[in-house]
């Protein structure tokens, strides 16, 4: 009877909470997908740097 009474309150309370919850998906949300965007902006800045590189490393190696 205590097992149901828990789940009752705790259901009671997150329904209560809904809009918490909610909000806290969306803030979640769009930290991993800036996570997500800088991990791709370093990794995009790395490639880059190494392109530019092996063309200095080309020039260097023609003269």
């Amino acid at each position: 009877m205590r097992e149901r009474n828990l789940t009752s309150d705790s259901l009671s309370w997150i329904a209560s909470n809904q809009e918490l919850s909610t909000s806290f998906v969306i803030y979640y949300s769009v930290g991993v997908i800036m996570f997500i965007e800088c991990e791709l902006q370093l990794i995009a800045s790395f490639l880059k740097g190494r392109k530019h590189l092996n063309i200095y490393q080309e020039k260097k190696n023609l003269s």
